[in-house]
């Protein structure tokens, strides 16, 4: 293995950063690591547990799977230089001897996810008997006091200690991942629809990566279902249709208080006119704040735009009758503005918008199944 700081000494790597709870960082062990390598080794790992995977030749999928095997081997060489078995590489022995002779605290999160935080318990590991008398065998510490979840137990392999830590926290992460897709699903059902969704998920495709604001940023990681969402109160790595992830940070945002950054109505008309959303071709504007704001022609179709409460809803129109309900948003302010002050740009943009949605966007951006007007 390759070492890239071993010009440091122990107490200028130790103090380089620490976490929230004084605990240092691990560095990350598979600089040296060859992408090929790692994914035969975790090709091998699941064929020995009989889950066999697929190794994507190219794209998001495999620079994905590429991340998750350069974390699957980290995780192996973090148990063998905590061994001892890394000690003529120095950054490993300093590992060692921090962790293991010094009793330093540790995150058990990954390098370059530093920030994850958990509700439950907090991510971190400490030998409790750095300094063993009459051949005692070690005890080690999962978790923090106070912090929710706390495990010791006993075991004399330093290695096999930090497996059953990382054993731990992977059981632990997923236990806390249900309760906060609980909390989710309540944000869910409080948010209503948006155009701007949308909008922010054609960022997310282009710049892989959305600041919502106050905190709240969503990044795309290698593929289209693994986002990290980052919040004022740390990160968490989602499993999640992208659409789904960027109204969960939403839904979050706004029960934290915190306002988007809302575009303008030039904005979304320049994103539509990029997804090559045709314009309606005929419009008549309601002339007051009325339940019809607009009566829509387009492709020898008729549409409305109905407003009921405060949502806007888009229907197909057959016979003097609406006949299928195709877009709708809640009248957000811009949305308001665009409709009260007679924003012509805001105002194309939203039916050119209601009409893509309804009637060409890709099915991740549709209106979600059972979703109603209320």
């Amino acid at each position: 293995m390759t070492d890239t700081t071993s010009t440091l000494t122990l107490p200028d790597w130790l103090n380089v950063a620490r976490g929230p709870h004084g605990e240092i960082y691990p560095p990350a062990l598979v600089e040296d690591l060859e992408t090929d390598t790692a994914l035969a080794q975790l090709v091998a790992a699941n064929e020995r547990l009989g889950q066999p995977i697929h190794v994507p030749k190219r794209g998001h999928s495999r620079d994905g799977l590429v991340n998750v095997a350069l974390l699957y081997a980290h995780q192996m060489r973090m148990r063998e230089a905590l061994a001892g078995q890394w000690d003529s590489e120095p950054v490993a022995a300093a590992l060692r001897q921090a962790v293991v002779e010094r009793g330093e605290t540790l995150s058990l999160n990954p390098p370059s996810l530093e920030g994850l935080r958990f509700a439950s318990f907090a991510a971190v590991f400490q030998c409790l008997t750095p300094v063993l008398q009459n051949g005692g065998v070690r005890r080690w510490r999962v978790g923090l006091a106070g912090k929710g979840k706390v495990e010791e137990f006993a075991e004399a392999d330093p290695g096999r200690a930090m497996a059953r830590a990382q054993k731990l926290y992977v059981d632990w992460s997923a236990a806390d991942d249900t309760e906060f897709e609980a909390q989710v699903k309540r944000a869910l059902e409080a948010l209503p629809p948006s155009l701007f969704h949308d909008y922010w998920l054609a960022l997310i495709d282009e710049r892989e990566s959305w600041d919502f604001g106050g905190g709240y940023r969503l990044t795309l990681l290698g593929r289209h279902v693994t986002m990290q969402l980052d919040t004022p109160l740390g990160t968490r790595i989602l499993e999640t249709e992208r659409g789904r992830a960027v109204r969960m940070a939403d839904a979050l945002a706004r029960q934290a208080g915190v306002t988007p950054d809302w575009p303008t109505g030039l904005q979304v008309g320049a994103w539509l006119a990029e997804e090559k959303a045709p314009p309606p071709e005929q419009v008549e504007w309601g002339k007051g704040p009325g339940g019809l704001p607009a009566r829509v022609l387009a492709g020898g179709h008729e549409y409305a735009l109905v407003k009921r409460q405060n949502t806007l809803v888009f229907h197909e129109v057959k016979g003097g009758q609406y006949v299928a309900q195709l877009a709708m948003t809640t009248l957000e302010p811009p949305v308001a503005a665009w409709l009260e002050q007679a924003d012509l740009d805001g105002r194309q943009a939203l039916l050119t918008w209601a009409l893509w949605k309804g009637r060409g966007a890709p099915l991740a951006l549709r209106l979600p199944t059972g979703q109603t007007t209320g």
